[in-house]
């Protein structure tokens, strides 16, 4: 027979394990972003190599504590006549909004480029929190490279996770129900 005090564990143990369980049907929105004349030394004409960034909108479904991966924009690059001499040019960056659940931030991402006989573009990653109504969200913009790119347009997505981070509260009622659990199974 349990004691009432066992009793309590158990049920918040499993209710802990049921909001570890569920997930979150979250809004999300990016801007665009544009940036050209990427590693331009003023020698061609035009603007080229351009990356611009679409940024997505819609609703993820995110399971607490399990970073969840999406796309978070279309990206298109337009490379120009490419180097007869490689040089790298020094970082560049972007930035763009993201908006999950109502609350907003800008996010800004440095973009590392390589000019040569093709041309290669590093988008580094990036992270954020948002405290939403929906519970903390953080949100990580994974690093993404186009490598060996010639004249003409390329076309990619800039991928990212979203994660719903379970609140301290909850994370400890199931540690100490699962430390209660194996500590009884142990005693038998």
């Amino acid at each position: 027979m349990l004691s009432k005090g066992l009793k309590v564990l158990v049920a918040a143990t499993l209710l802990a394990s049921v909001t570890l369980g569920r997930a979150v049907l979250l809004s999300v929105s990016f801007g665009d972003f544009r940036i050209d004349k990427l590693g331009w030394d003023g020698t061609q004409p035009g603007d080229f190599d351009i990356l611009e960034g679409y940024g997505l909108n819609g609703t993820l479904n995110v399971p607490y504590g399990v970073p969840t991966p999406f796309d978070s924009h279309d990206l298109v690059v337009e490379v120009g006549y490419n180097a007869s001499a490689p040089w790298t040019p020094p970082p560049y960056s972007i930035s763009y909004s993201v908006t999950i659940e109502g609350v907003t931030q800008t996010v800004t991402r440095q973009i590392n480029v390589n000019i040569g006989s093709t041309d290669d573009i590093h988008i580094l990653g990036t992270s954020a929190v948002f405290h939403t109504a929906k519970g903390v969200v953080r949100y990580v913009g994974d690093p993404v490279s186009f490598v060996g790119l010639n004249l003409g347009r390329h076309y990619g997505k800039l991928p990212g996770t979203l994660e719903v981070v379970p609140e301290p509260a909850t994370l400890a009622l199931g540690a100490a129900g699962f430390a209660t659990a194996f500590l009884r199974r142990r005693r038998r």
